[in-house]
């Protein structure tokens, strides 16, 4: 069983935290995602770069959707960035694009978190 490589790195700022994912998510590491995520501060807007993210598993997503309800009913905005055309598409065949917020960019994010 091959076990996939997942990186992430927090910069963290007064107002927001970006999460840059490389890598791929999927089950086998699941468990780093999610231990990393909870460790986030649920008082900060919360951007997901996910520029070098090159794959995503619906268990990957499942946990980012369950992540985005727990930082927007603390009234924080939840924000996926960057995303390659291959992730997007996962998204999109789980119709989860009408519930996550995205960006094209990690500037545009952190205006949108920035600017109210």
């Amino acid at each position: 069983m091959l076990i996939s490589t997942l990186n992430i790195k927090v910069d963290k700022d007064q107002l927001y935290n970006v999460v840059h994912v490389s890598g791929k998510l999927d089950t086998t590491v699941i468990k780093k995602f999610t231990d990393t995520c909870s460790e986030l501060s649920k008082n900060k807007h919360l951007i997901f770069d996910l520029n070098e993210l090159e794959y995503i598993s619906s268990t990957g997503i499942g946990e980012m959707f369950r992540f985005m309800q727990e930082i927007e009913s603390s009234g924080y905005k939840f924000i996926i960035a960057a995303l390659q055309p291959s992730v997007l598409n996962v998204i999109k065949l789980t119709k989860l694009e009408q519930f996550f917020k995205i960006e094209e960019s990690i500037e545009k994010a952190v205006k949108t978190v920035t600017s109210g």
